[in-house]
């Protein structure tokens, strides 16, 4: 009787010793390699991904508000009002896997300059680029219609299906923060 009250103490043990035990994370990672924020300030949501949920905020910058919930991490920033750039990283941990995030908050824009005043679309669809240069936020486009926009490290790209006669010649504004410009997209 005594070996078996043994055994099922021994089992119960086990089993105990089992469930508390923290599953150790073999990756850690997030939906996004660098957050961005606007001069205005702004929120964001990023999705944490492990294959174990013990998330911990380990340190964020003192300009960048940070809450963890659960696998989100939730970011907020004020209005930049510094006279420039505001980088830093926000660390997060699991188990013994580590995760770096750069945000980058940009401050308002001082200039924009575009380096040609058109682009064209060829008749048969295709792309055109534009150089563009500011010290400031985000730029957009405003007024394209029909024409796929995307800004990447100072080149502005545009394409179209085709600039047969419907599309004839467009004026379109770039914008940045308050700052505009126009150009014709032929």
């Amino acid at each position: 009787m005594k070996t078996k009250s043994l055994w099922i103490l021994a089992i119960v043990a086990v089993l105990a010793g089992m469930t508390a035990c923290k599953q150790k994370a073999t990756y850690l990672k997030s939906d996004v390699e660098k957050i961005e924020i606007l001069s205005d300030g702004g929120t964001d949501t990023i999705v944490l991904h492990s294959d174990a949920p013990d998330f911990e905020l380990v340190s964020s910058p003192d300009w960048v508000d940070t809450q963890l919930v659960d696998s989100l991490l939730i970011v907020k920033v004020g209005k930049n009002t510094t006279s420039g750039v505001r980088n830093g990283k926000i660390a997060i941990m699991n188990g013994e896997q580590k995760l770096n995030l750069p945000v980058v908050q940009v401050h308002e824009a001082t200039f924009l300059n575009v380096f040609r005043e058109s682009v064209t679309i060829p008749k048969d669809g295709g792309s055109d680029t534009l150089r563009v240069a500011t010290d400031g936020g985000r730029v957009h486009v405003l007024g394209a219609e029909g024409i796929q926009t995307e800004y990447k490290d100072g080149v502005l790209t545009f394409k179209g299906k085709g600039n047969k006669d419907a599309m004839g010649k467009q004026k379109i504004t770039i914008v940045v923060d308050s700052i505009k410009k126009e150009i014709t997209v032929m």
